[in-house]
């Protein structure tokens, strides 16, 4: 299984950090995560909802406070039960 990133929000400047959508197919059902990554870091979560809105909401607001990778699996435990 592949999983296949799209490019949502890139921030500016040098240490701009990039905030992809991620899709996956599981037994015929699409799971999607997030991905931030900036010059020196990146980090992935995969299996964050089956809804997809729900996940581009996230995006949208962590793009919003410029959240980085190395606090993406917090921010995700904040806002997904």
């Amino acid at each position: 299984m592949t999983c296949k990133s799209e490019l949502l929000f890139r921030g500016e400047g040098r240490t701009g950090n990039s905030y992809f959508l991620l899709e996956k197919e599981n037994d015929n059902k699409f799971v999607y995560g997030i991905m931030i990554s900036n010059e020196s870091d990146s980090d992935c979560e995969e299996g964050v909802s089956e809804n997809k809105d729900e996940v581009i909401s996230l995006i949208k607001k962590f793009f919003r406070y410029n959240a980085s990778p190395l606090h993406l699996v917090e921010l995700i435990d904040d806002y997904v039960l």
